[in-house]
């Protein structure tokens, strides 16, 4: 929020509610602690199909998979071993109980707890997604599942280890072949130790993870689905391992989820052609398919390393019940500086504040977030994010001059929505403003709060510009 007084508003709350604390929290360690409930004024719990609430009942340690649709996370939410509370800034962190809970959330403010008995929710929210259809890709298809013709030439009994700097060093081939490999490239496993930044799941069910080396290098690695490769494939058992693997630990689904773990992968090297994917290579290499993925291990070394800053609270009070389609600022998460190329998330939350839902879908009743005034401008792209049109990079918006769509099918007036999107580091260090404003699409926009982002690309020394 740009405004000073909101700002200022968002300090007090913060040095008003916080607990002491000490350690990391356990969306950035694994680790939290936090027990019993602030004097924090009664704010109720957003609108959730399970009655969950603030007022009492019980302690929530495993939510449905569907929990963030509803709730603003911390973004390693699933990675917390605990149970439910909410941090100063307004954020969930699922490590309750645990030393250190929301330390990089202003400190522990309440618990979350389920109605002791309450009635199953209609339509009954499921403990896990439904099972995507599967579907497979076709673009050199063969090569990036071992069934080509050449897939007896990989030496899969030696690794060799690399980096992401030494991988994007390499001379892209031209032209790339379609169903040949290009020697010795696509015929080697490496192994490299990076950070995972983001993950989805793509059209073609493969998992596409991107990965970092902090200092402004980032590749695509992707994970193939099983069911998408031929039963002859010598990369199949590899593949089953690093997909069983990695749905051990994360849960992949068709929008980027940040991670900022560290992740050791082995796999195929591989050429794509660049469509300017989210993190892809200048020489478009991937490891393809990964055939390994542990996590942990010693991050590569780097000297700048990006961060995210304090939530912004949301204000004391907002306007409600007016006519038509209207829309309140209710927080947002903090200013980022991060290296080069990084990508991160950004979240937004407005409060419908006018007599009408909004409908996903709907021309004329879905919610967006838009560009706005005064950078990059009203309806114009961003050097931030995008959809890989109109110069824009491509990091899953929906389109270069729309944020964020409404994350519920309805928004009904007096609940608050989510928006969240992802953003990537120009490679030129310095200050960028993404300016945002909300809007019915194919009717009109709705109130200026003046909300912004700002995004500090840092120096290759981590210093400031």
């Amino acid at each position: 929020m740009g405004f000073r007084l909101l700002s200022l508003l968002a300090v007090v709350l913060s040095i008003s509610l916080v607990q002491s604390s000490s350690g990391a929290d356990a969306a950035d360690s694994g680790a939290g602690a936090g027990t019993g409930r602030s004097s924090i004024a009664a704010e109720p719990a957003p609108p959730n199909p399970w009655g969950y609430n603030f007022d009492g009942g019980s302690l929530i340690y495993s939510p449905p998979s569907t929990f963030c649709n509803y709730f603003n996370c911390i973004a390693s939410f699933w990675n917390g071993v605990g149970y439910v509370v909410q941090c100063v800034d307004s954020t969930f962190s699922l490590s309750g109980g645990r030393t250190g809970v929301c330390s990089q959330h202003g400190g522990f403010s309440r618990n979350l707890y389920a109605p002791t008995g309450s009635p199953t929710p209609t339509p009954a929210p499921s403990s896990s997604p439904p099972p995507a259809a599967t579907q497979c890709g076709v673009e050199r298809w063969a090569v990036k599942t071992g069934t080509d013709p050449d897939a007896g030439l990989i030496n899969l009994a030696s690794t060799t280890p690399t980096s992401i700097t030494s991988l994007t060093g390499l001379p892209a081939p031209s032209p790339i072949p379609v169903s040949t490999r290009v020697r010795p490239t696509e015929t080697t496993v490496f192994s490299i130790t990076a950070t995972l930044t983001v993950y989805k799941r793509e059209d073609d069910s493969d998992y596409h993870l991107v990965v970092s080396d902090g200092s402004g290098h980032t590749m695509i690695t992707e994970i193939a689905d099983p069911q998408c490769v031929g039963a002859g494939s010598p990369l199949l058992p590899g593949i089953r391992n690093a997909r069983s693997e990695f749905d051990a630990r994360l849960q992949a689904t068709t929008s980027f989820k940040p991670a900022n773990l560290t992740v050791t992968l082995t796999g195929v090297g591989f050429f794509d052609f660049n469509h300017g994917q989210t993190g892809v290579a200048p020489n478009a290499i991937e490891l393809h398919p990964v055939l390994d993925i542990s996590f942990g291990g010693v991050p590569p070394p780097t000297v700048c390393t990006s961060s995210t800053g304090l939530g912004i609270a949301p204000p004391a009070t907002v306007p409600s019940g007016i006519d038509g389609f209207h829309a309140s600022w209710y927080g947002q998460s903090g200013y980022q500086s991060l290296c080069a190329g990084a990508i991160s998330t950004g979240i937004v939350a407005y409060y419908n504040s006018g007599s009408r839902g909004w409908v996903s879908g709907r021309l004329g009743e879905v919610a967006y977030l838009g560009t706005w005034n005064p950078q990059p401008g009203q309806d114009q792209p961003s050097v931030l994010g995008g959809d890989g049109t109109s110069g824009s990079p491509s990091t899953d918006w929906p389109r270069f001059n729309r944020v964020a769509i409404q994350p519920a099918d309805y928004v009904a007036p007096g609940q608050v929505a989510w928006f969240q999107f992802t953003i990537q580091a120009p490679s030129v260090p310095g200050r960028y403003t993404l300016a945002i404003r909300p809007l019915i699409e194919g009717a009109q926009w709705m109130e200026d709060y003046g909300v912004f982002w700002v995004v500090t690309v840092l120096r290759p020394d981590g210093s400031a510009p």
